[in-house]
C-alpha cells in the first residue's frame, strides 16, 4: 500500500466558523486587511474623551474616539459605554446627516467631517460586543439604509464622481458596511424582527450600486466592493430562507450583470502599469482576481451552515457552468482552471468547480479531459498550497473527485491507478474530514470495478477512531450525502464479505456501541456522552432537526442496514440492548419513528433531485425489523419482560400507530402491523395505548382494501384484521367500545355503513388468510357480550364462509359461527332472525363435523352446543329441534363422540349432545341408535387410556379425560333416567 505523503498525514482539521470564505481569502492573502481599515495598536481608554462636556465636533476630539475604539486595543468597557450613552448617540447622528449633507454639495469640509464619523461606526461595528446595543445603534443611525443611500448619490452625480476625494469617501462608506455585513448582528435572535428585513433590504440595495462600482477603475475600490459582497453572502448564508432566498434570485435574475461582471474578474487579463510600477500593479491585479474567485466561491458554494439556500446556489452553479464551462470559452476556461495550480487561488477555484460539477455532467467530463491530473497531484500534495488551507484543499479534493465518479459513473484510468493512494489515505490520515471523505470516494470506486484491498483490522480501529472524532466540515459533502456515509457503508461491506466470527466480534467491539452513540448525537439526542434519561424530546417538544451533513438519510439507512447484519449474526448479544427505554439504542430507534424525526426527514428528501433514499418508509421499515427480534426468537422471561417494559415506556405502540397512518404507503405497512400486533398481544397496557393512539374515525381498513388483490395489501390487511381481533378480545374497558365505533358497525348505522362494509368485504376478499381473519374479527363482534342488533349481513356473511374451500376459513369460520350461537338465544344477539339464519347453516355446520381438521370439528360442534343451549321460546325451541333432526346433527355427533381420537373433540361433541338432549325427540333418536351402550364403551376406554398415561386418579377437574368422563355420565343419566349415579 502506498504511503500519503506528511502533508496529509499530520495536519489536523481546520475548524470552520462563520465567513468561512473571506476567512480562506485573508489566509491567502495575508496582506490584505479586510473590513474596517487598521489603525496604530496603540492602547487607548476613554479617559481622554469627555462625553458629558466636550463638543464632539473637534477634529482632535474625533481622533481620540478613533484611537478608543480601535477594535486592535480596546477596553471591553469602553464600546459599551459609548453604545449606552445617549448623548453620543445623538452627536454622531447629528455629525453623520451634516457632513453627508456637506459630501453632497461637493464640499471638502464636508468629507473631513464624514470619515471619523465612519471610522468611529466601523471600529464599533467590527467589535462585535454586544448584538442588542449594536441593533439599537444602527437602527438610531438608520444603518445601513442611509449609507446606501449616500453611496448611490455619490455615485450617480457627476460633479461628486469628479471630486479628488470622492474614491476616498466611498473606500470609507465601503469599510463600514463590510464591518456591517460581516457583523451578523441583525440575524441574530435579538433582532430577528426587523434585523431580518432589514439585512434583506440592504443586501438587495447593495446589489443595485455593486456594478457601478465594480466598473471603478480604481482597483482598491472594487477590492473593498468584492469583499462587501463576499461578506453578505457570507452572513445571508446563516440567515432564514426568506433572506437567503431572495437575494439569491436577485443575483442570478434582476441583477445578472453583476454576477457576470465578478465571473469575468475570476479569467480577465492583467493591466501593466508604468514601467516603475509594474510589479506593485501585477501584485495588486493578482489580489484583485484572488478576491473575484473568493466572491464567485461565496455565490455558489454550499457551506455547512448554508443548507437553506441550497436550491439557489446550485442555479447560480448552473449559470456558472453554462457561462465558463463550454466549447465556445476553451481560454476562459483554462485560465480559470489553472487556478488549481496557484496557491492563492486552489481553494476557492476548487469550490467553484465542486458546485459547478454537482449540478453539471458536462462540467464534470471537461474537468477530466483538463484538470484531472492536476487534481491529482494536488491529492499527492505534489502542488503547494499555502499550508493554512492545506487540509481544506485534500478533503475538497476529495470531494471532488468523488462527485466525478458519481456524475460521469465511471472511473477515469488516471484515477483508477491511484486507488492505492486513495487507500492510504483512509487507513493513515490522522484528520478525521480526510478519512471521511476518503471513504466516500473509495465506496464510488469500488461499486464501479476498481479493485480496493482492504484489511479489517486496519479498517476497525480507523473507523473508530474517526466516529471518536468531531469532525469539522469546511465543505458540504456532494450530492447531499453526509461526511459519515462512505465510513459506514464499507462498515457494512467489510462485516459482510467476512467471517461470521467477525461480526461476533465487532458486536462486542467498543466501535459497535460508539456507533451507535454517534448516531445518537447525529440525530441530537445527546453530547459526546451515553444517553441519558430525560434528554430525548418528549411529547410535545419540537425534535431537533438531525445533523444531516454529518450522516444523511442514506447513510442512516446504512447504519440501520450495519445493525440489522449484526443482530441477525448473533441476536442473543444484541438483545439485552433493546431492554431498558435509556438505553442509546432504545432511545435511538424511538426517535427513529417519532413525528419530529419523520418530518425533518420527508423535508430533507422532498427537494432533492438526487434522493439516495426513496421514501421515509426505508428508514421505518428498518427499525421494524430490528424491533421484531425479540419476538422472533426464544427468550428468556425476564429479559422479554424487560423488553416489553422498555418498548412500553418508550410509547412505540403510539408512534408505530403514527407511522402506519400517516408515513408508510398502504401496501408498504405489513412488517410495521406485524409488529404493532405482536405488541397488542402482549398485553392490556399495549391494547390501551392502541386504542389511546389509533382514532376510531380512521379509513385504513377500507383503504387497505381499495388497493387490489396484491400480496403486500392482502398481508397488511390481514395483520390488521387480526390486530383488531387481537382488541377486541382484550379485558381493557375501552377496548370493545373503541371496536365497535372502528368498524361502524352500531345498530343504528348498521353493518352495511363505514368501516363494517369493508369487514363484510374483507369476509369476501380473494385471498383465503384475508377471510380467515376476518372471520376471527367478526367472530369477536358476534359474541361479545351484550351485542346489540343490526349485525344480520355481518352474520350471514360469517355463515356463508362454513363452506368455503380454504380449511382454514372453515375453521374461523366455525368457531365465530359458535359465538354468534351463544348469543342467538334468549338474550339479546346479533339480530333478528339470527337463530333463523343458524338454523337455515345446520348442514354446514353439521357438515363440518366431518372436517379434516380437529379444531374445525371441535368448533362446529360447540358451534352447535351453543345454538341448542340458548333455549328461548318453546314454538322455537321445537322449531330448532326439528332442524336438528333434519340435519342429522344428533346421529353425526354421536358418531364423533365416539370415533374421533382428539379428546377436545369427544368432549364438544358430548357437550352438544347433552344440549340437543333436551328435546324428546333427539333423546329417542339417541336410545334407538343404542346410545348408552356406545357411550359406556366411550366412558370405559377414555379410564383405560387415563390409567395407562398414568393418570388414574383423575385429580385434575380441567383435564381432558375428566370432561369427557363428566360429559358422558350426564349424557347417560339423561338417556337413562333409571340409571343410578
Amino acid at each position: 500500500m502506498e504511503t500519503p505523503p506528511e502533508c496529509v498525514t499530520a495536519r489536523g482539521p481546520l475548524t470552520p466558523g462563520l465567513h468561512q470564505i473571506s476567512r480562506d481569502y485573508e489566509q491567502e492573502f495575508p496582506e490584505v486587511h479586510v473590513g474596517a481599515r487598521a489603525v496604530k495598536r496603540t492602547t487607548h481608554n476613554m479617559e481622554n474623551v469627555d462625553l458629558e462636556n466636550e463638543e464632539l465636533d473637534s477634529d482632535e476630539e474625533w481622533e481620540q474616539l478613533i484611537e478608543a475604539t480601535d477594535p486592535s486595543a480596546l477596553q471591553l468597557s469602553t464600546p459599551l459605554t459609548l453604545l449606552r450613552d445617549q448623548a453620543f448617540r445623538e452627536r454622531v447622528c447629528a455629525r453623520l446627516r451634516d457632513s453627508s449633507s456637506q459630501v453632497l454639495e461637493g464640499m471638502l469640509e464636508g468629507a473631513s467631517r464624514l470619515r471619523p464619523a465612519l471610522r468611529v461606526i466601523g471600529n464599533l461595528l467590527a467589535t462585535r460586543c454586544h448584538w442588542d446595543l449594536l441593533h439599537s445603534f444602527c437602527q438610531r443611525l438608520e444603518l445601513p439604509e442611509f449609507l446606501l443611500q449616500l453611496a448611490g448619490q455619490m455615485l450617480h452625480t457627476e460633479r461628486i464622481r469628479q471630486q479628488p476625494w470622492c474614491v476616498t469617501v466611498l473606500s470609507d462608506l465601503l469599510a463600514v458596511l463590510a464591518a456591517y455585513f460581516s457583523s451578523d448582528f441583525e440575524v441574530e435572535p435579538s433582532g430577528a424582527g426587523s434585523g431580518i428585513k432589514v439585512l434583506e433590504q440592504s443586501a438587495i440595495q447593495f446589489l443595485q450600486l455593486l456594478e457601478q462600482l465594480l466598473a471603478q477603475a480604481e482597483m482598491g475600490l472594487r477590492e473593498q466592493s468584492i469583499m462587501c459582497l463576499i461578506f453578505i453572502c457570507e452572513t445571508v448564508d446563516q440567515s432564514s430562507p426568506a433572506v437567503s432566498t431572495p437575494f439569491y434570485t436577485h443575483l442570478l435574475t434582476t441583477h445578472r450583470p453583476v454576477l457576470a461582471a465578478v465571473l469575468r474578474g475570476t479569467h480577465s487579463g492583467r493591466t501593466e502599469g508604468p514601467a516603475g510600477d509594474r510589479q506593485a500593479t501585477r501584485e495588486r491585479w493578482d489580489r484583485l482576481l484572488g478576491m473575484h474567485t473568493a466572491a464567485l466561491a461565496a455565490t455558489c458554494t454550499v457551506s455547512p451552515g448554508a443548507t437553506v439556500c441550497r436550491q439557489a446556489k446550485h442555479q447560480i452553479a448552473q449559470y456558472i457552468s453554462d457561462t465558463l464551462f463550454t466549447a465556445e470559452s476553451t481560454s476562459k476556461r483554462t485560465r480559470f482552471i489553472k487556478g488549481i495550480q496557484q496557491p492563492t487561488l486552489c481553494l476557492n477555484t476548487l469550490k467553484v468547480l465542486y458546485s459547478c460539477c454537482q449540478v453539471s455532467k458536462a462540467t464534470c467530463q471537461l474537468l477530466v479531459d483538463e484538470a484531472l491530473n492536476t487534481l491529482l497531484l494536488l491529492l499527492q500534495c505534489k502542488l503547494s498550497p499555502d499550508d493554512t488551507i492545506l487540509s481544506q484543499t485534500v478533503e475538497l479534493t476529495l470531494y471532488l473527485l468523488t462527485i466525478l465518479v458519481i456524475q460521469l459513473d465511471h472511473v477515469p484510468e488516471p484515477l483508477e491507478h491511484s486507488v492505492g493512494f486513495i487507500t492510504s489515505i483512509l487507513l493513515q490520515s490522522h484528520t478525521p474530514a480526510h478519512t471521511c471523505a476518503a471513504a466516500l470516494l473509495i465506496i464510488q470506486l469500488s461499486s464501479r470495478g476498481s479493485p480496493v484491498e482492504i484489511r479489517n483490522e486496519d479498517t476497525l480501529q480507523t473507523f473508530h477512531m474517526a466516529l471518536l472524532s468531531s469532525v469539522q466540515l469546511t465543505v458540504l459533502p456532494p450530492l447531499d450525502l453526509g461526511a459519515f456515509d462512505g465510513l459506514l457503508t464499507l462498515l457494512v461491506q467489510l462485516l459482510n464479505e467476512g467471517e461470521p466470527a467477525a461480526l461476533a466480534d465487532f458486536a462486542d467491539s467498543e466501535l459497535w456501541n460508539t456507533a451507535w452513540h454517534h448516531l445518537a448525537r447525529v440525530l441530537r439526542l445527546t453530547g459526546d456522552r451515553p444517553v441519558m434519561e430525560g434528554e430525548t424530546p418528549r411529547p410535545g417538544q419540537p425534535s431537533p432537526i438531525p445533523d444531516w451533513n454529518t450522516i444523511s438519510p442514506s447513510g442512516i439507512l446504512a447504519f440501520l442496514g450495519l445493525a440489522t447484519l449484526v443482530f441477525t449474526a448473533v441476536p442473543y448479544q444484541c438483545l439485552p440492548l433493546l431492554a431498558s427505554p435509556t438505553s442509546v439504542v432504545t432511545t435511538t430507534l424511538r426517535q427513529l419513528l417519532s413525528d419530529g424525526f419523520l418530518d425533518h426527514l420527508a423535508q430533507r428528501l422532498e427537494p432533492s433531485a438526487e434522493a439516495w433514499v426513496d421514501s421515509a418508509h426505508d428508514v421505518v421499515l428498518r427499525v421494524c425489523q430490528l424491533l421484531c427480534f425479540p419476538f422472533a426468537m426464544d427468550v428468556e422471561e425476564p429479559m422479554f419482560s424487560d423488553i416489553l417494559l422498555a418498548l412500553l415506556e418508550g410509547e412505540f405502540v403510539r408512534h408505530l400507530v403514527q407511522v402506519i397512518l400517516h408515513r408508510l404507503p398502504v401496501p408498504s405497512a405489513e412488517i410495521a402491523l406485524s409488529l404493532l400486533c405482536r405488541l397488542v398481544l402482549s398485553g392490556d397496557a399495549f391494547v390501551e395505548q392502541f386504542v389511546s393512539s389509533w382514532p376510531p374515525s380512521s379509513r385504513y381498513l377500507a383503504s387497505l382494501l381499495q388497493c387490489g388483490q396484491t400480496a403486500a395489501a392482502s398481508a397488511c390487511l390481514s395483520e390488521l384484521l387480526s390486530l383488531l381481533a387481537q382488541v377486541g378480545r382484550s379485558p381493557a374497558g375501552r377496548a370493545l367500545p373503541f371496536l365497535r365505533e372502528a368498524l361502524a358497525s352500531g345498530e343504528e348505522a348498521g353493518a352495511e355503513a363505514g368501516e363494517g362494509r369493508a369487514l363484510l368485504r374483507a369476509l369476501q376478499h380473494p385471498d383465503a388468510a384475508v377471510r380467515r381473519k376476518a372471520c376471527g374479527l367478526a367472530g369477536r363482534l358476534l359474541g361479545e357480550a351484550g351485542g346489540e342488533g343490526g349485525r344480520r349481513p355481518l352474520l350471514d356473511q360469517v355463515l356463508a364462509r362454513l363452506r368455503d374451500p380454504d380449511p382454514g376459513v372453515r375453521e374461523a369460520a366455525s368457531l365465530a359461527s359458535g359465538n354468534a350461537a351463544y348469543r342467538a338465544g334468549p338474550g339479546p344477539g346479533p339480530g333478528p332472525g339470527s337463530a333463523q339464519a343458524l338454523a337455515a347453516a345446520l348442514p354446514a355446520l353439521v357438515g363440518l363435523l366431518s372436517d379434516a381438521r380437529p379444531r374445525t370439528r371441535r368448533h362446529a360442534a360447540w358451534a352447535l352446543h351453543n345454538l341448542a343451549h340458548g333455549g328461548g321460546a318453546a314454538a322455537a325451541a321445537a322449531g330448532l329441534g326439528r332442524s336438528l333432526l333434519r340435519a342429522a346433527a344428533p346421529q353425526r355427533l354421536l358418531e364423533l363422540a365416539c370415533r374421533d381420537g382428539r379428546a377436545g373433540v369427544k368432549e364438544a361433541a358430548l357437550a352438544a349432545l347433552r344440549a340437543l338432549a333436551r328435546w324428546p325427540q333427539v333423546r329417542e333418536v339417541l336410545i334407538s341408535m343404542k346410545s348408552c351402550e356406545k357411550l359406556s364403551v366411550v366412558c370405559q376406554h377414555t379410564k383405560q387410556r387415563a390409567a395407562f398415561s398414568g393418570s388414574a386418579g383423575l385429580v385434575s377437574p380441567r383435564s381432558s379425560a375428566q370432561s369427557v368422563l363428566h360429559h358422558c355420565n350426564r349424557l347417560l343419566e339423561i338417556l337413562t333416567p333409571t340409571h343410578s349415579a
